[in-house]
């Protein structure tokens, strides 16, 4: 099989990750870094084990040219809960710029876009169904925020973080980065 560097890389990323998390599936349970295979810890340390691996996954992807398909890997550790993608991160305001002249301060959901202090995400509700959680690297104090809202623009692996100025939004930019999507 010939695979592209990207892709080459991607898989190494997801080998990396599941290697991190291999002693949580001999353990049959919740495994941290550095605990062994048969210690069972608390949900919050499986939670920075993940960010662990993530972060070193991150480490190997940042030669990785930046353009076309926002995937490089997407995968479960478990096979159901919590799950690692790779996508398009994007921001946007309010405004009539970013939402368009029609923007009423609601987002599809229905909820104001004051809904959870201003914190949260549109997606393609076709992969991302409202009510998702994601966890995006840098926004929202790293805590998992709500999918609320969806653009005509945000397809795939893109999603859009919502900022309460346009000048906020375009300090965002464009990034791809490791998003943790808790279902």
């Amino acid at each position: 099989m010939n695979l592209t560097p990207r892709q080459r890389i991607g898989f190494r990323r997801l080998l990396t990750v599941v290697a991190a998390f291999f002693p949580l599936f001999l353990a049959g349970g919740v495994w941290a870094p550095g605990a062994s295979a048969g210690r069972i810890n608390s949900s919050k340390s499986a939670t920075n084990s993940l960010e662990t691996a993530v972060a070193r996954s991150d480490e190997m992807l940042h030669d990785v040219p930046r353009g076309g398909d926002a995937v490089l890997a997407e995968f479960s550790v478990s096979g159901h809960g919590p799950r690692v993608v790779r996508m398009l991160v994007t921001a946007y305001c309010p405004c009539a710029k970013c939402c368009g002249p029609g923007a009423r301060g609601l987002t599809a959901s229905g909820c104001s876009v004051t809904y959870n202090c201003g914190l949260f995400v549109a997606a393609d509700t076709d992969r991302f169904p409202l009510g998702t959680r994601l966890t995006v690297p840098g926004y929202a104090h790293d805590q998992p925020v709500e999918v609320i809202d969806r653009g005509s623009a945000i397809k795939g692996n893109h999603i859009d973080i919502y900022f309460p100025t346009h000048q906020q939004a375009m300090a965002w930019g464009r990034k791809y980065l490791t998003v943790v999507v808790n279902e």
